[in-house]
């Protein structure tokens, strides 16, 4: 029996399906819901941190014994990490918004910058060679997030990289390493990554295979 959710996935996938298919665009903006969660969640690892340093300091007193204390830099490790690094990013992430954007001839993504829409990748279907879905970063009991991968053809993927922020490209590759050669882990957009993924599966199968079925309805 599929859930209940599933099929609210499925209803909604299937509806903007249709809509592709009768107007040649489907528009899925970033999810703001999910980036909000994400930097309550680093604010909270910084308060954290920043609190364990004000416990050690009260306990040790003093700069050089804090600096032998594993505790202490576990706590430093939270404040850079989340706090110096996390913060900042995530907040210029949600001022420049980006949108997965569906056509017959492919998938662009735009992103808003200072009132300017601009294009930033663009990818044929005839260059993916699948889409996939899986949990990533779960440890028991959680599953952890359902992420969805396009898995590109060698030379689709090479010039996807060379389009890359020198920071972007670094995370590629240990996006390649730990999930294939060729993978691109999406982020997540408004609807769910399974809504994503099955949205883009049918997509890719029914316009990536056949050009001329683009303009049947």
């Amino acid at each position: 029996r599929i859930p209940h959710n599933g099929c609210m996935s499925l209803q909604r996938a299937q509806e903007r399906y249709q809509q592709l298919r009768s107007t040649g665009r489907v528009e899925i903006p970033e999810s703001l819901r999910h980036q909000a969660l994400v930097l309550l969640g680093c604010l909270a690892f910084t308060a954290i941190g920043v609190a364990g340093l004000i416990a050690r300091w009260s306990d040790l007193g003093s700069v050089g014994r804090m600096l032998t204390d594993a505790a202490v830099w576990m706590s430093l490790l939270a404040v850079g990490f989340f706090g110096v690094v996390g913060i900042p990013a995530l907040l210029v992430q949600m001022r420049l918004r980006s949108s997965q954007v569906l056509t017959w001839d492919g998938i662009e993504e735009h992103r808003d910058n200072s009132g300017q829409r601009l294009q930033t990748s663009s990818l044929s279907w005839s260059d993916i060679e699948a889409v996939t879905g899986q949990y990533v970063g779960g440890r028991w009991p959680s599953k952890g997030a359902y992420t969805v991968f396009l898995h590109l053809r060698p030379e689709a993927y090479r010039r996807y990289h060379e389009g890359l922020s020198p920071m972007a490209r670094r995370l590629e590759k240990a996006n390649s390493r730990l999930f294939g050669a060729g993978s691109v882990a999406l982020r997540r957009f408004q609807g769910g990554s399974k809504l994503l993924e099955q949205l883009l599966q049918r997509a890719h199968r029914d316009f990536g295979a056949d050009p001329t079925t683009r303009r049947m309805t």
